[in-house]
């Protein structure tokens, strides 16, 4: 029997002992390169986490920096040096010492933002700091890096906020007690309508705004929508708001959207009392007589006369006893030519001391001379309303005035004031009511003064935070 022998040939082994140590030979390549690949990538991986601790670090020391500043600087009228150590870690922010309060800076700002809040305009306190970072090594073994130095410019900017657009700011009651507020009559805003408290207020549907924003959302479920000037309802913009403060108030945080700044105890920065009597000014009470030819009369028995057109007028503290107050306009002549006239405050304080109760302001003829008017009552001192007119609206006069009131709801006289329609170029703040006729034949336009000149420095200011990075 003849059996046939079946295997390889020569040639057939030979390739297929070379075919295999070829694979092993591109497969120890190929395993090599991987893990090659494994290893740099882990490695990449470990650098940028050490990039990313290192950045989060840097932002941290940033907020950090921030929330002292808020704490500490933004209220008060000086601030000591800060050294700030972070917790396990090398990482340290330095804040230099803050010998200035951001509310009564005079150093106008170098218009680095030109939009948003302050408009590229006001004043600011520059307060540069210094940030050492600490370079954490994550891998095993590895020589510990020096840290890293950041320097960045802290702003303390301040300006007015009906100067910046907030032609009329609803505040946060100051008393503990929640009293609903009125937003009424027909009003017209060429410009934005800040309210600080949507679920405790009460909007007129004759109100009409170009735009309005709330800072919270807290009760914002229950805000009535707002009118814009063609009539139709929309919503409050979706911007985001920076924190602002006004200053220090008696109960709650200062940015609460409360006011405390005609005449707060003790005196502070913010005061605008203080802010007067370091410029000059002239202090009258109602029931003293006082007629010194500089432009205020008093009675004596509680009337208040001021003449607006008077070059001598001073700026003015009225404190107790006061039933009315009088602003008398220019003339025709004089109005033309009032623009030209400093801008003064008259502050107006009613104490619980005070015998008489502040009742009546009137407003006569026109005026184009730069105003701040600010009324403060005691909480315990009256709780009556502050009625106001008019009294020519018929010739649709324009008052070039920022109004500020506490404690003093505002209400029109509807007698006294006649049809017309009245310019209000300046602005309005209150954290009370304030209520305008529902008639359509009296009108109120509240637009922005577009050159505030002095006024700038007059006006109590809002004070918020901006930050750059220093590359000098």
């Amino acid at each position: 029997m003849n059996y046939n022998i079946i295997g390889l040939r020569p040639l057939e082994a030979g390739s297929t002992i070379l075919m295999s140590l070829v694979v092993m030979t591109v497969g120890t390549v190929g395993l090599a390169s991987w893990i090659s690949l494994l290893s740099a990538r882990s490695s990449h991986i470990n650098n940028k986490e050490n990039v990313l601790s290192h950045r989060i670090a840097e932002l941290n020391s940033r907020s950090v920096a921030r929330e002292s500043l808020y704490s500490r600087a933004l209220t008060i009228r000086q601030s000591a040096p800060r050294l700030i150590s972070m917790p396990n870690s090398d990482s340290r922010t330095i804040i230099p010492a803050i010998k200035e309060s951001a509310f009564s800076s005079a150093i106008t700002t170098n218009r680095i933002v030109s939009v948003g809040q302050g408009n590229g305009h006001g004043f600011q306190v520059e307060v540069p700091v210094s940030m050492n970072v600490e370079r954490e090594v994550k891998a095993a073994n590895a020589a510990e890096l020096p840290s890293s130095t950041y320097l960045r410019n802290y702003l303390l900017r301040s300006r007015s906020a009906q100067l910046s657009g907030d032609l009329i700011v609803m505040h946060r009651p100051e008393s503990n007690t929640e009293k609903s507020q009125r937003l009424s009559g027909n009003i017209k805003v060429y410009g934005n309508t800040l309210i600080w408290d949507p679920k405790n207020i009460s909007i007129g549907d004759s109100l009409r705004t170009s735009t309005y924003m709330f800072p919270t959302i807290n009760g914002f479920d229950r805000a009535k929508p707002i009118r814009d000037l063609g009539g139709h309802y929309f919503p409050p913009s979706n911007f985001a708001m920076l924190a602002l403060t006004s200053g220090s108030v008696v109960s709650g945080t200062a940015f609460s959207g409360k006011i405390n700044i005609i005449d707060p105890r003790p005196t502070t920065s913010y005061s605008m009392k203080e802010s007067i009597r370091k410029i000059g000014y002239t202090r009258v009470k109602g029931n003293v007589i006082h007629n010194n030819g500089r432009g205020v009369t008093s009675d004596g028995q509680g009337k208040i006369e001021i003449e607006l057109g008077s070059s001598f007028l001073p700026n003015i503290h009225i404190e107790d006893n006061v039933t009315e107050v009088h602003f008398h306009g220019q003339s025709n002549f004089v109005f033309s030519h009032a623009s030209l006239l400093p801008a003064v405050a008259i502050i107006i304080t009613q104490s619980s001391k005070s015998m008489l109760d502040l009742s009546r302001i009137f407003f006569h003829g026109k005026s184009n001379r730069r105003l701040v008017v600010a009324v403060k009552k005691n909480f315990q001192s009256s709780p009556y309303d502050v009625q106001y007119a008019f009294t020519k609206a018929s010739i649709n006069p324009l008052w070039r005035m920022i109004l500020i009131a506490e404690n003093t709801p505002f209400k029109i006289l509807e007698e006294q004031n006649p049809n017309g329609q009245v310019t209000i170029k300046g602005g309005i703040a209150t954290d009370q009511s304030f209520e305008w006729s529902e008639n359509r034949n009296k009108k109120l336009n509240v637009t922005r003064e577009t050159a505030p000149k002095f006024l700038e420095y007059l006006a109590p200011r809002s004070v918020w935070i901006e930050s750059y990075p220093n590359t000098n």
